[in-house]
């Protein structure tokens, strides 16, 4: 989204206390990508895109690690 690192608070806040599910993992995405604010790029895309994508990002990497803390394989 930058070359400057964003820290998805609410994102966090939400995901405290929460199971490894589908669910959580998705409305954590969209949290992730009412949290960023990117400008629109000829290069890198619209916003509107770069939001999406956000919401992807985040989604997959929780799975990816639900994943890992499941089956006992590190990072």
């Amino acid at each position: 989204m930058s070359n400057t690192p964003l820290r998805a608070r609410r994102a966090e806040d939400f995901l405290k206390g929460k199971p490894l599910i589908e669910e959580v993992f998705r409305e954590a995405g969209k949290i992730v990508s009412e949290e960023v604010a990117p400008r629109d790029s000829k290069l890198r895309g619209s916003a509107v895109y770069r939001k999406n994508l956000a919401a992807v990002l985040a989604r997959r990497g929780l799975e990816r690690v639900a994943e890992e803390i499941v089956s006992g394989e590190k990072l």
